[in-house]
């Protein structure tokens, strides 16, 4: 018989999926962003995560984690995710995802790897270039045969439309979601009406202008049904939230920040962005917030832990020594 031909990337999504979050790493190095980030106070996180992926990270291209909150199971709806790494070269497997805490199974010729301390986690390498990690339930029909389309809804299709992209998360707001639940919880002060309530938010990272004087951008947006009293009800929210942001004794090192952010509707959406300035000024912006959010999808436990240590500690200024 023919070999069978290894499933691509893209089928490992799921279909008309709305909750994704996609980092490239590919664009990062094309535009010199990259080599800044390698030399930056992040490249102790970096080596860690290295050290668990079980390769470089040069080698990889893109890691998008798409999630799915319909699956029945029984009398119970789960959330399923799965995180596709795509490389440019080998993808090297650590000693710990190669050791007993795995239990494998042949699937559709490829190895399935089964987590025997977490119900229903698991990973494949497909082909030397290609991991897909997740529950069992998103992997295994695929390697089984029924590969999906792993099209997008044309909400996130239109999102992520945006030249320069390095990194974004679109997240369906109109389930119950816990981005969805993230959102209520952090504009408190807004009326929407109930048949007019936010769809989508996305958090997009672009950049703008050519190496070394390109700029990074953050953007928002907020995504309703149409351009009418809930749209505005949501800019009046994010506009308080901001003002309550910039008055908070911990986030002082923002409050420049934030008075420049900039806002703007296009169509049902609403957009607000600030300018992050070189690569350098956005790692010392987004680091904080972007690495537990980032390590928390890569790293067990454990690693977790080590990892949020080593970069607490970077952040320390250096200590002077008065007896000299």
């Amino acid at each position: 018989l023919p070999a069978q031909e290894l499933p691509k990337a893209r089928q490992f999504h799921f279909d008309n999926y709305s909750d994704v979050v996609q980092l490239d790493f590919a664009a990062m190095r094309r535009q010199g962003i990259w080599q800044d980030i390698e030399v930056s106070r992040l490249k102790v996180v970096l080596r860690l995560v290295e050290k668990q992926l079980g390769f470089p990270l040069a080698r990889l291209d893109r890691l998008t984690s798409v999630a799915d909150g319909g699956i029945a199971d029984g009398e119970k709806t789960r959330r399923h995710e799965v995180s596709i790494y795509e490389g440019n070269a080998e993808l090297l497997v650590s000693e710990d995802m190669r050791s007993s805490r795995y239990r494998q199974q042949e699937v559709g010729g490829l190895m399935l790897r089964c987590d025997r301390r977490v119900w229903d986690d698991a990973w494949v390498q497909v082909g030397p270039n290609l991991r897909v990690v997740g529950d069992v339930a998103a992997i295994k029909p695929v390697l089984a045969g029924k590969p999906r389309s792993g099209v997008p809804c044309a909400d996130v299709l239109s999102l992520v439309a945006e030249r320069g992209l390095l990194g974004y998360g679109v997240f369906d707001a109109s389930k119950d979601t816990p981005a969805a639940v993230a959102l209520r919880e952090m504009l408190p002060d807004a009326r929407w009406p109930a048949n007019d309530q936010p769809t989508f938010a996305c958090i997009r990272v672009r950049s703008t202008g050519e190496a070394p004087d390109s700029h990074l951008l953050l953007e928002l947006v907020v995504r309703h049904g149409t351009a009418s009293e809930g749209l505005a009800a949501t800019e009046v929210a994010v506009t308080k939230a901001i003002l309550r942001l910039a008055k908070m004794p911990e986030l002082r090192r923002f409050k420049q920040l934030l008075s420049q952010v900039q806002h703007e509707r296009t169509g049902i959406d609403a957009i607000w962005r600030v300018d992050l300035g070189s690569t350098h000024s956005a790692i010392e912006v987004l680091a904080p917030v972007v690495v537990p959010v980032v390590l928390s999808r890569l790293l067990p436990v454990k690693e977790f832990a080590e990892a949020m240590r080593a970069f607490s500690a970077e952040q320390k200024p250096p200590t002077v020594n008065d007896r000299k």
